[in-house]
């Protein structure tokens, strides 16, 4: 996992491609570990997840990818934050909500909400706070990201004191999945004041939607959709 963390893209796809000859044309078994979802999933025909220094599963790698995911990230909807040390910004709480409650079986039919409350201890300038939307499989879905500053060239700044963001989730967006939620604090390209790595799951249930009947949505695609089209005849038959 290091080697292909620190090696460039061409580098990587070779890394890739040896360990894949060996396995299937070498007939030779290859122990990958990695945090590389992508790379599990189109390498291992078998995967074990350790938790604690204990074989905590062993399966089918898609399987083990999701419940890698979510095994620290609670399904009640709501966390709370242990601050971190001498840091000017800190998460205090992330939760999903639905109707003004807070939920982790989301209706798909109806907007829901993602919120994240933060304390500023110190002066915190162009700040950025983002969310990033994560499936089962550990594909990045969507990012909803927000920025303070800079206005009409200069700097914002967050005054001191307790904060609440809201972000809104259009009806029809997501399909049916378990998905997790990543929120990140910071600077661009200088300083990350705050990230929580896939620390919230949550559902989307399937209650009917188009792709209901075809069974594995997952196969469909990310996202659900209701395009408008347009049929018209050509010629008569």
């Amino acid at each position: 996992d290091e080697v292909l963390a620190v090696g460039d893209v061409e580098f990587q796809k070779k890394c890739l491609g040896k360990m894949q000859d060996v396995s299937t044309k070498e007939g030779r078994t290859v122990l990958f570990v990695s945090h590389n979802m992508e790379a599990m999933r189109s390498l291992c025909t078998n995967a074990i997840l350790l938790w604690r220094g204990q074989v905590a599963e062993n399966g089918n790698p898609e399987k083990i990818i999701a419940s890698y995911l979510c095994q620290e990230a609670p399904a009640e909807g709501l966390i709370n934050f242990k601050p971190n040390q001498n840091s000017p910004l800190n998460f205090l709480s992330l939760c999903v909500t639905q109707a003004g409650k807070t939920i982790t079986g989301i209706d798909p039919c109806q907007p829901f909400d993602i919120e994240l409350s933060y304390e500023v201890f110190a002066k915190v300038e162009n700040l950025e706070v983002g969310l990033r939307i994560s499936n089962a499989r550990g594909v990045p879905i969507t990012t909803a990201h927000t920025k303070i500053g800079p206005e009409n060239g200069k700097n914002a700044s967050m005054d001191l004191g307790k904060y609440n963001a809201r972000v809104s989730i259009p009806p029809l967006f997501l399909m049916p999945d378990t998905y997790t939620l990543t929120a990140a604090a910071f600077q661009y390209n200088r300083t990350i004041f705050d990230q929580r790595d896939n620390v919230l799951q949550f559902r989307v249930l399937e209650i009917g939607t188009n792709v209901a009947k075809y069974g594995r949505s997952a196969e469909i695609g990310v996202v659900l959709n209701r395009f408008p089209w347009t049929h018209s005849r050509m010629c008569a038959g």
